[in-house]
This record gives C-alpha cells, sequence and structure tokens, in this order.
C-alpha cells in the first residue's frame, strides 16, 4: 500500500512538473467583447484566451498534487476553468473569413481537449481515477493552440 502511495505521488509530481514547464505566458488584458462580426472578429484575443484557460487548467491541475485533495478548492479551481473556457468559446465565435475560421476551429478544438481533461482530473480529484493521459492531452492541446497562432500569423 505504501509503494503504490509513493508512485501515485511521484506520478502526480510529473505531471505538475510538465504543467509548470508548459504553462503559456500570461495574457494580456482581454477589451470588453464587442459585437460578433467580421469586421470585430479578433483571433489574437480568441487565442490569448485559450491560451489562459489552458493556465487556469494548469493551475487546477497542481491541485491534484496536495492529497488528499481540498474539495472546495478544487471546485472553486474548476469554475475558473469554466469560467475561463466560456470565456474564450464566446470570443472566438463570429470568424468570417476561411483563415480566420482555421485559427477558431484550432482554438476550439483545444477548448474541448480541455474540457476533456478537467473532466478527467475531476475524477481524479473526487478519488475515481481519472485523468491517466495527463500529458497526452496537454500535448494535444499545445499543438492545437499552436497551430491557430501559426494561422493567425500567415
Amino acid at each position: 500500500m505504501d509503494l503504490k502511495r509513493l508512485l501515485v505521488v511521484a506520478a502526480l509530481v510529473a505531471v505538475g512538473y510538465y504543467f509548470w514547464t508548459h504553462r503559456a505566458p500570461a495574457p494580456a488584458p482581454a477589451s470588453a467583447p464587442s459585437e460578433n462580426s467580421a469586421a470585430s472578429w479578433d483571433g489574437t484575443s480568441c487565442v490569448r484566451l485559450a491560451e489562459a484557460a489552458n493556465v487556469a487548467l494548469g493551475d487546477a491541475s497542481r491541485l491534484l498534487l496536495h492529497l488528499p485533495v481540498d474539495q472546495a478548492s478544487w471546485r472553486d479551481a474548476e469554475g475558473r476553468v469554466q469560467s475561463a473556457l466560456g470565456s474564450a468559446e464566446s470570443a472566438c465565435g463570429g470568424a468570417a473569413s476561411e483563415r480566420d475560421r482555421a485559427v477558431a476551429d484550432e482554438v476550439r478544438a483545444a477548448l474541448a481537449t480541455m474540457r476533456t481533461l478537467l473532466g478527467e482530473l475531476s475524477a481524479g480529484a473526487a478519488g475515481g481515477g481519472g485523468a491517466t493521459a495527463i500529458v497526452q492531452r496537454q500535448e494535444e492541446i499545445d499543438r492545437h493552440l499552436d497551430g491557430a497562432r501559426s494561422r493567425l500569423r500567415s
């Protein structure tokens, strides 16, 4: 039983280290949302808000490093992630051009993976196992965000 706990703690520390070293830089303050139209769609804000959601997800995942998980802290962190995901989804609507839609699609794919990972982490926080593919999911999120950034620059 003690070896099992040691392995779980070691795995959680490794995951926490991965999230710590792969976190996105702090996003610039977002401007007030405007109407969803081709003229007002801002791909940079869309990507930055998705990056902020990714950072919030990484912060929430670090709560799992401290066993037992404080459920009140987890619920607060989970709420912050859900809010950040919602903000990013709202900012990514209304893309008109083909390039903008490609950026928005990449970001939406990253957000969907973040939601999946958050669900797995929630199961883990509740003691139900859960997140076994954290690193792979984070790599998938990073690939989608990198793809959105590169499409935004082109």
